[in-house]
């Protein structure tokens, strides 16, 4: 699969994004004080690495690498078209999974709650095996499970799961999209080809910001 920059990506697209990703990590980290506070008196940190371009830093100042990962994934499902007829057309939930150790310290959890989609609400779950996996609409793999990915990926084909791997190389082994930490911020990559596997649309808007694309 050949890979393609993309180095100039819309500005509107990327604003747009950035400020999803932003109204969420700013109201996490009010959760975070507030707790902080009734916990201990911790004083308020502030926002000061969110980046813009569509990476957000990770830096110890704001928030960790994983509640950034956590608001990226909620983020991901709005510019996910799923195909008519799995679970996210009915009454069921959009459930959001992890497979292999949990690093999130309930951050998805957290990011998730309220919130809808169209209409429908987010489930946080945690699953063991490809089976229960391919009941999700999005499966982050954790990097405990690296050496896995290739046979998870294989267990779920031909069901339409937004994989996200958390391993550099994930993407070109399959996952639809990829976590990367470069200069301190959480970048992505997005595999088109494994997308249309899937039978999932990616939007263009989300594929401006993705520092590669596969196809």
């Amino acid at each position: 699969m050949a890979a393609s920059g993309h180095n100039a990506p819309s500005a509107r697209a990327k604003v747009a994004f950035q400020r999803s990703v932003d109204e969420q990590l700013c109201h996490d980290r009010r959760v975070w004080v507030r707790d902080r506070f009734l916990a201990g008196g911790f004083l308020l940190l502030g926002l000061a690495g969110i980046g813009i371009l569509g990476a957000v830093s990770a830096s110890a100042q704001g928030p960790s690498e994983y509640q950034v990962k956590a608001a990226f994934l909620y983020n991901f499902t709005k510019f996910i078209e799923w195909p008519a007829g799995t679970s996210r057309g009915n009454g069921d939930p959009l459930r959001v999974c992890v497979m292999g150790e949990d690093p999130f310290d309930h951050a998805l959890e957290e990011v998730v709650k309220g919130k809808d989609l169209n209409g429908k609400t987010f489930e946080v779950r945690h699953v063991s095996n490809v089976q229960e996996a391919r009941s999700c609409q999005v499966l982050f793999v954790g990097s405990s499970e690296r050496s896995k990915v290739r046979s998870i990926l294989e267990g779920l084909k031909g069901a339409s799961v937004l994989t996200v791997g958390d391993t550099p190389g994930d993407a070109k082994q399959g996952c639809i999209i990829d976590f990367l930490i470069e200069d301190s911020k959480v970048r992505f990559e997005i595999n088109v080809g494994a997308a249309n596997l899937a039978s999932l649309k990616v939007s263009s808007k989300l594929l401006s910001l993705a520092k590669v694309v596969w196809k």
